[in-house]
This record gives structure tokens, C-alpha cells and sequence, in this order.
């Protein structure tokens, strides 16, 4: 039971030491030794839990975006708006901030290929444009939501999550 809880403060440790990396060097730049060396544990000890640093990246994306559709799906069945889709997504990332902001930040062609598909996946505008507006219309919402979002949380949440999510509501809805 002790090791249990040793491996878990391990990961903990390293994953917090990649996300801290990230922040400052793109995920191409990080290296095992940066990770290890904010983590404060050995290469070894890296190698027992990771391949490299793209796998451990890969895994915390993959999680990030796994929380993320968990969440969206199981919302899905009870959203009975457009405007609830949207403050589910910014309540999502708003708990998950941390996390979000670094995987946005990365500019991982990976991460971003993946919200495109997530948005495809639930997005509510289906029915509304031919194939060539619909992609235009999902860059669209997708860029908009993180810029928004990702501005708001950069600048402290000083609003709620139902102001951003209003916010967001209202500039899809206006005539621009």
C-alpha cells in the first residue's frame, strides 16, 4: 500500500513537472532532464513510468481530452440548449484551467486536431450550413471558445463561468 501511494506522488510529480514545462518551452523543446530536474527524480525513475516525453505528453492530452468528452457526453443526454452546450465547455475547461491553458499554449497539432473532432462530435450547429460553412462555422466556435475562455483564465476568472458562457452565447448570436 505504501508503494501505491509513492507511485502516485511520482506520477503526480512528473506530470505537474510537464505541465510546468510546458508553460514556458514548447512541447518539442521539453526534455526528459527539464521534466526531471522540476520533478526532483531521477531519469531512471522517469524511464520506469514513460518511454520519453512525447508518451507522457500524449497520456495528459489524451486524459485532458478523455475528462473533457467523458463530461460532454454524459451532459449530451440533459442539454436542452445551445446555450447549455456552451457553459458546459467553459465549465470544463474552467476545472480543468491548468491543464487546458498548457495544452492550448503547446500549439500541439495533435491537441488541436483533436478539439476539432470533439467539436464535430457535439457540435449543434449540424443542419445549419453546407460541409464547406460547416467547417468554417466549427473554426469559428472552436477559436472563438478558446480565445475567450483562454483570456478569461489568464486573467484571473474574474468573471464566472456563466458570464463567459453568456458572453460567448451572445457574440455567436450577434449580427457582426
Amino acid at each position: 500500500m505504501g508503494e501505491d501511494r509513492r507511485t502516485k506522488k511520482t506520477l503526480t510529480a512528473i506530470r505537474n513537472a510537464m505541465i510546468k514545462c510546458l508553460q514556458t518551452t514548447p512541447v518539442e523543446k521539453v526534455t526528459v532532464k527539464q521534466i526531471c530536474e522540476v520533478a526532483d527524480i531521477n531519469r531512471s525513475t522517469f524511464y520506469v513510468y514513460y518511454q520519453d516525453q512525447m508518451a507522457l505528453y500524449q497520456q495528459l492530452e489524451g486524459e485532458f481530452l478523455e475528462k473533457l468528452d467523458t463530461i460532454m457526453f454524459d451532459l449530451k443526454a440533459n442539454v436542452t440548449s445551445d446555450e447549455e452546450h456552451i457553459h458546459n465547455i467553459v465549465h470544463c475547461y474552467s476545472m480543468n484551467a491548468m491543464l487546458y491553458m498548457t495544452m492550448l499554449k503547446s500549439r500541439s497539432k495533435a491537441f488541436r486536431d483533436a478539439q476539432l473532432r470533439f467539436v464535430r462530435k457535439y457540435h449543434f450547429l449540424d443542419g445549419l450550413f453546407n460541409e464547406t460553412e460547416r467547417q468554417y462555422a466549427l473554426e469559428y466556435y472552436m477559436n472563438a471558445i478558446n480565445g475567450v475562455v483562454s483570456s478569461w483564465i489568464e486573467g484571473g476568472k474574474k468573471q464566472s463561468e456563466d458570464y463567459i458562457a453568456s458572453f460567448l452565447i451572445r457574440l455567436t448570436k450577434a449580427d457582426l
